[in-house]
C-alpha cells in the first residue's frame, strides 16, 4: 500500500510539473531596429539600385548594337544591295542570329518576372 501511494505522489508530482510548465512560458525577447540601421538599409537599396541600373545601362547598349545591326541589313536588303555571303555563311550567320533572337525573347520574359516581383514587394511596402 505504500508503494502505491508513493507511486501516486510521484506520478501527481509529475503531472503538477508539467503544468506549471505550461503555464510558464519562457518570455520572448523581442529585437527593434534602430533608425540608423533603416537609414543604412536605404542606402543600401540606393547603391543596389544604381548597380541594376549600370547593367541595364549596358544591357540597352547591347541591345542597340544588335538592332542598329538588323536594321542595316534590312536597309541594304531594301536598297537592292546583296549580302555577298555564300549558303554556307548565309545559314551559320541565321544560326547565330536566331540565337540571338531566341536570348533577346529569353531576357525580355525574365525581365518580366524580376519587374513583376519587385512590383509586389513595392505593393507589400506600402501596406
Amino acid at each position: 500500500m505504500k508503494k502505491y501511494v508513493s507511486l501516486l505522489v510521484v506520478i501527481i508530482g509529475v503531472c503538477s510539473a508539467c503544468s506549471v510548465q505550461e503555464f510558464i512560458k519562457p518570455k520572448t525577447k523581442k529585437t527593434y531596429v534602430s533608425e540608423q540601421q533603416c537609414i543604412e538599409l536605404d542606402g543600401e537599396i540606393i547603391l543596389s539600385g544604381t548597380n541594376v541600373q549600370g547593367v541595364l545601362a549596358e544591357l540597352l547598349k547591347t541591345v542597340f548594337t544588335i538592332v542598329k545591326g538588323a536594321l542595316e541589313t534590312v536597309g541594304n536588303h531594301v536598297n537592292g544591295e546583296k549580302s555577298g555571303l555564300g549558303k554556307v555563311e548565309r545559314t551559320e550567320r541565321y544560326a547565330k542570329k536566331m540565337k540571338i533572337k531566341e536570348e533577346l525573347e529569353r531576357t525580355i520574359a525574365e525581365m518580366q518576372k524580376i519587374q513583376r516581383r519587385l512590383g509586389e514587394l513595392m505593393v507589400a511596402l506600402q501596406e
